[in-house]
């Protein structure tokens, strides 16, 4: 288990990824400034680290054959629901990059929608009845 720089910075993403050996990964994980990022060197360790820190999302490295991906699939919702979940399946770092950007502005969006569609000062507003208790 190896913890990277500026360790639970609030202001960044905290990611956790979960690889042996971190193949394609590694140019990723040299380079990545922008997130705060956790390598868990097995699906145990990773699970640990879910237990003591909260994460926004979980990469799991699908090239390598000895993490347990089933396992990790079932129990990452159940320790933590509000974590994501994607799978590397290989690529290089620009891809690794804007996938996870891209991951990132969704969710940004979603919560851009849902907060929209929750506002309830539009322009038919001045048009509804005053609010009464009777």
């Amino acid at each position: 288990m190896r913890i990277r720089r500026n360790c639970m910075n609030r202001n960044k993403k905290q990611i956790l990824v979960v690889t042996a050996q971190p193949n394609g990964l590694a140019d990723w994980l040299a380079a990545v400034k922008d997130f705060d990022v956790t390598v868990a060197n097995g699906h145990e360790a990773a699970i640990e680290l879910c237990q003591q820190r909260s994460f926004h999302l979980a990469v799991i490295d699908h090239t390598d054959d000895s993490i347990d991906h089933r396992k990790l699939a079932a129990l990452f919702p159940v320790l933590q629901d509000d974590m994501s979940i994607t799978n590397y399946t290989g690529g290089t770092h620009g891809e690794v990059e804007t996938r996870i950007r891209a991951f990132f502005e969704k969710k940004k969006m979603e919560r851009l929608k849902r907060l929209l569609i929750l506002d309830a000062t539009g322009t038919n507003a001045e048009h509804l009845p005053p609010f009464s208790v009777n």
